[in-house]
């Protein structure tokens, strides 16, 4: 089946939408030309394939010179050296900032390594000398309830040693009055 040929007066109107929109800027599409000019999907896509040919055409008749090609080469070949000699540098610089925070991080990490090596032997020491203390606090603590037996014990001994000498003097007194008796006895006896 063959398709319809487009009526010339509706491909004129298609080629009118098509240098429209390109004054406006906007590239002309089967469905931007067919839209804007009203007509049959045939009509515009027979203009869009017409103005696509002649875009060809012009950009071959429009070539660069070799002149101009050859000195693009050049210019953009020497803009890509540039760019790879300044990339390295910065790539070597990099790496240079690298390994030197690499350096500083594994001085601070060995740094970190012996202060906390430092901090558990003084954590050690301490809880030794805390054990020190602490077995001395105890040793002070038994000492001091000893004295306090000790001074119960001596209170109690004085406290006895009282009555004993209370209970000495109460017998002194009635040995002497026993003697005193004895006494006036004999006396009457041997009388």
């Amino acid at each position: 089946m063959s398709q319809p040929v487009p009526n010339p007066d509706a491909i004129a109107k298609a080629n009118h939408a098509i240098q429209e929109l390109l004054d406006s800027g906007t590239k002309p599409t089967l469905r931007a030309v067919r839209q804007s000019a009203g007509v049959a999907a045939s009509a515009a896509a027979e203009a869009v394939r017409e103005w696509n040919a002649t875009q060809g055409e012009r950009a071959d008749a429009e070539a660069i010179p070799e002149s101009l090609n050859v000195r693009f080469l050049a210019i953009w070949n020497e803009a890509r050296r540039e760019a790879h000699t300044a990339f390295q540098a910065t790539t070597k610089e990099f790496q240079a900032e690298r390994a030197e925070l690499h350096a500083d991080i594994d001085a601070l990490t060995a740094e970190l390594a012996t202060a906390t090596q430092t901090a558990t032997e003084h954590e050690t020491e301490l809880a030794a000398a805390l054990a020190e203390l602490a077995a001395e606090r105890d040793q002070h603590q038994t000492a001091l309830a000893e004295i306090a037996q000790a001074q119960t014990a001596s209170a109690s001994l004085r406290l006895e040693n009282a009555k004993l000498a209370a209970t000495t003097e109460t017998l002194e007194k009635q040995l002497a009055a026993l003697q005193a008796n004895f006494d006036a006895l004999l006396a009457k006896i041997t009388k």
